[in-house]
């Protein structure tokens, strides 16, 4: 199931995309709606989703400045807006889709194939890691997962110099 939250300002936007995923994709479930920066940012701190489909004009302020709120983006980010514009800046915040509006069926079944494809990846790698641990006798050869907001990194454990706390996230360092 892919835990899905939408912010966009126009209620009729919202519906649509809540009907189109709720026909086509069984597998997203809307867990829930924002219309602005400030709910959307409380929703999205709750309800912890796997997916985010969030527009870029928002009644006060930008979904960008949604996403510089929130740290770390644990969750794909589908960008579904009227304005073409903004597409480079929506993958400086990786993006895994940038659909303009209207929002066709195909595009956005397109898109949510994506992060399904991404997600299944990233879960894989996980579990491929946990195995392979399992089988290496010595701690040299171990490996941890290390995800950053684009890219999912393995790195030997005897590679860590350190780490450090850092507010919501830890700072690693490692050896080359």
């Amino acid at each position: 199931m892919l835990r899905t939250v939408i912010i966009e300002d126009e209620e009729q936007k919202r519906l649509s995309l809540r009907q189109m995923l709720t026909e086509l994709r069984p597998d997203v479930k809307i867990i829930g709606e924002a219309a602005d920066v400030n709910s959307g940012k409380q929703l999205i701190e709750k309800a912890k989703p796997d997916l985010l489909l969030l527009d870029i004009k928002l009644p006060d302020g930008t979904g960008f400045d949604l996403l510089e709120k929130l740290a770390p983006i644990n969750f794909k980010i589908i960008f579904t807006t009227a304005y073409e514009d903004y597409a480079v800046k929506a993958f400086k915040f990786s993006a895994v889709d940038y659909i303009l509006k209207p929002v066709s069926a195909v595009e956005l079944i397109n898109a949510i194939d994506k992060v399904v494809h991404i997600l299944l990846a990233e879960y894989n790698l996980k579990i491929n890691t946990l195995l392979e641990n399992h089988r290496v006798p010595s701690r040299e050869e171990k490996r941890i997962i290390l995800k950053t907001i684009d890219k999912v990194h393995v790195i030997k454990i005897e590679k860590i110099i350190r780490c450090a706390s850092a507010a919501t996230f830890c700072d690693f360092y490692i050896r080359k």
